[in-house]
């Protein structure tokens, strides 16, 4: 299950983008700097925009092999081997293999 932490790091270490850590009183919504309103900012990471955001950069990190590597996948899998497709296709758990590879190579996303 994904943390606020992990949300936060997925957003500023994997995607490149800022976190806007929201005030208590307002637990679904936070002020944005370039808008007056009150209104969602941080990504959830349960969309399938923020599953195709991070394939997408995933996808073009020097790490990209390591990854497939990590999640279960070889160019020559069996049926047996391809587990990690059911989770990487799910954007929740897709999220949770790129933070459990994060976690084991840190280095990767400095």
């Amino acid at each position: 299950m994904l943390t606020d932490a992990d949300r936060k790091w997925l957003t500023e270490k994997v995607l490149g983008e800022g976190w806007i850590d929201q005030p208590e009183d307002h637990s679904d919504t936070c002020m944005c700097h370039d808008c007056v309103d009150y209104r969602q900012c941080n990504r959830t990471f349960t969309t399938w925009q923020d599953f195709g955001d991070l394939w997408s950069r995933m996808e073009r990190k020097v790490c990209w092999d390591r990854f497939l590597m990590f999640a279960g996948f070889y160019p020559q899998a069996t049926h047996e081997d391809s587990k990690w497709l059911v989770d990487a296709i799910h954007p929740i758990h897709f999220a949770e293999l790129i933070v459990q590879f994060g976690k084991e190579n840190p280095e990767e996303f400095e």
